[in-house]
């Protein structure tokens, strides 16, 4: 029997169905939830064949998820890599993070309107790559405080903390009717982020000022 065809994401030909689906998937989740739109609906939206949908997500709360964070990636990317080179500090970074995030969710509101109302799980599958996506940022962070000697609990809990944020601000935004501009936001947060987040170098040594027991 001969091996199974490897697909190559290079392709123009898959980009584009690719492409197709997930407008097709961003268009119908507007209307209705992801548990209510059906494989079958997103493929004929986009005018595919349905068995193509599973080369390309294996399910409609996948493939939604992925067609949001797509419109982040690449500001995160670019985010990460400004910490990287020194142009955004520790403390900067976070509250970018945030008014990225905040700025896609204004230009998808039907959407995160109903994944928040139906406790939709795409919101567990964004958070995942919400916490991923920062992982090797708070890595490098990280390396930058080595009398701190944190250890891989503390940058899990981090992690969750961070991301479970993010759609905190997120719904209180939303249920507040999104009457606050993104700035607002951001400054109500710096009232209560935590202190980590906001730890910046103050005479070449950076506290996050954790308690110690």
């Amino acid at each position: 029997m001969s091996e199974p065809k490897q697909r190559d994401e290079t392709d123009p030909r898959y980009q584009r169905v690719r492409a197709s689906l997930r407008t097709a998937a961003l268009n119908l989740c507007q209307v209705s939830g992801p548990e209510q739109v059906s494989v079958a609906q997103i493929a004929q939206e986009a005018e595919v064949h349905r068995t193509s949908f599973y080369s390309h997500a294996a399910s409609v709360v996948e493939l939604l998820a992925d067609a949001l964070w797509e419109q982040t990636e690449t500001d995160i990317a670019t985010l990460n890599e400004r910490l990287e080179t020194g142009e955004v500090t520790s403390d900067q970074y976070w509250l970018s993070f945030y008014r990225i995030f905040l700025l896609h969710v204004i230009e998808n509101k039907l959407i995160y309107q109903r994944l928040l109302e139906e406790n939709s799980a795409t919101i567990v599958a964004l958070r995942r790559r919400v916490e991923e996506a920062s992982r090797e940022s708070l890595q490098l962070i990280l390396s930058h405080w080595p009398d701190e000697n944190l250890d891989e609990l503390w940058v899990e809990m981090a992690l969750q903390q961070h991301s479970a944020g993010v759609f905190a601000v997120t719904v209180a935004w939303l249920r507040q009717g999104m009457t606050s501009s993104v700035n607002e936001v951001l400054s109500t947060y710096r009232t209560m982020a935590p202190p980590w987040q906001l730890a910046r170098e103050e005479g070449g040594h950076i506290s996050i000022r954790r308690a110690h027991r």
